[in-house]
C-alpha cells in the first residue's frame, strides 16, 4: 500500500482489505474509475482514490 495513514488503513480493514488478502478485480467503471473486487467470495466496491493506493502482486 502506498498510503499508510491510520484512517486509510482503518477504512481498508473495515472493507476486509487487509495485507496478504487475496482479491480479484471484477470490473473497473469507466465513468469514475471505481473498482469492484471479489474478496473472500464477497463483492466489494472501492473508489478510484482508494484503489490507486493498493498495490497488487500475482
Amino acid at each position: 500500500m502506498s498510503e499508510h495513514s491510520s484512517p486509510f488503513l482503518k477504512h481498508l480493514e473495515k472493507l476486509g482489505l487487509t495485507l496478504g488478502k487475496k482479491l480479484e478485480i471484477m470490473t473497473i467503471t469507466d465513468f469514475d474509475g471505481s473498482v469492484e473486487l471479489l474478496v473472500d467470495n464477497h463483492k466489494q466496491s472501492i473508489s478510484r482514490e482508494v484503489a490507486k493506493h493498493i498495490l497488487i502482486s500475482k
